[in-house]
């Protein structure tokens, strides 16, 4: 499942998603997208995997807080992604276990 963003530099309010009148569980956020805003997938614990973008620039606080078991894909390497995280605050609070793939290895949260 692709969503369509609203603007080219966030991603918000995404709550459940349904296809074909199934609910989804995994997401990929569009290319070119900047921002994940705080509380967008909060507690969404139906998905199990979403695709980021290395356009990615910023994850809200608690933006997925609460879901669970996730597994991230991300377009970049892990060194990326630390960037990314030092700059996010509590992103992923509240039992909300990762496994963030990345282009050269893993990251678990």
């Amino acid at each position: 499942l692709k969503l369509k963003q609203h603007s080219t530099d966030l991603f918000e309010n995404a709550e459940t998603v349904y296809v074909n009148g199934n609910l989804t569980t995994q997401i990929v956020i569009p290319d070119g997208t900047e921002r994940i805003e705080s509380y967008t997938f909060y507690q969404c614990d139906f998905l199990t995997d979403i695709h980021i973008p290395v356009s990615v620039r910023y994850l809200g606080t608690y933006s997925f807080a609460y879901c669970g078991d996730l597994n991230i894909h991300y377009g970049a390497s892990t060194k990326e992604f630390k960037y990314l995280d030092q700059n996010s605050h509590y992103w992923n609070e509240y039992g909300t276990k990762c496994i963030i793939y990345c282009t050269d290895g893993e990251i678990t949260t």
